[in-house]
């Protein structure tokens, strides 16, 4: 409602600049295009600051810490979490468990669609649901899970059994084994 306020006197501004006959030097040319960009930069600001406050995986990280150790096995089940693995700064690989009938992953149309080999001598990151309910049982440490709150339902159906809830932020919660 601000933005649009102030858009609006901007514009009365100039349609009264030009019935006066401002709009006619090169001067008031070159300040309005310089107005212009600066506010739209200091809106854009404010609108990508108000954005990525609810969408950062910081809240997240910072509930999870206390349960990750330096070994823990980390998986993203059936979502991505933008930021998760830089606020992590891990350096291993982060398991991701999704559908194969999904359209984007990790944000990548691509890497759904062609499900591109690991690197070498890396193992494979990118799992569907069975290949991860046997990881869940191999891992000899608790697995630990970043997912969707609304999702654990269909992830303990899928491994047969209960999950622990260790950290919430919003929307996501981190699980592991009872």
């Amino acid at each position: 409602g601000l933005s649009a306020a102030v858009m609006a006197f901007i514009f009365v501004g100039f349609v009264c600049g030009n019935l006066k006959g401002y709009g006619r030097s090169q001067f008031a040319a070159y300040l309005c295009i310089c107005v212009d960009m600066a506010l739209f930069f200091l809106l854009v600001g404010q609108l990508m600051v108000a954005a990525s406050a609810s969408r950062s995986a910081k809240a997240l990280v910072q509930s999870a810490l206390p349960f990750i150790r330096h070994d823990s096995q980390i998986f993203i089940y059936d979502t991505y979490i933008t930021g998760l693995v830089f606020y992590l700064r891990l350096d291993r690989p982060i398991l991701i468990v999704t559908s194969p009938i999904k359209t984007t992953l990790m944000g990548s149309p691509y890497v759904s669609m062609h499900r591109p080999n690991p690197a070498p001598g890396r193992g494979k990151i990118l799992l569907n649901f069975d290949e991860f309910s046997t990881a869940w049982r191999e891992t000899k440490d608790p697995p630990l899970v970043f997912a969707k709150a609304k999702n654990v339902s269909r992830l303990e159906s899928q491994l047969g059994g209960s999950t622990k809830e260790l950290a919430r932020a919003g929307e996501h919660v981190l699980v592991s084994r009872p």
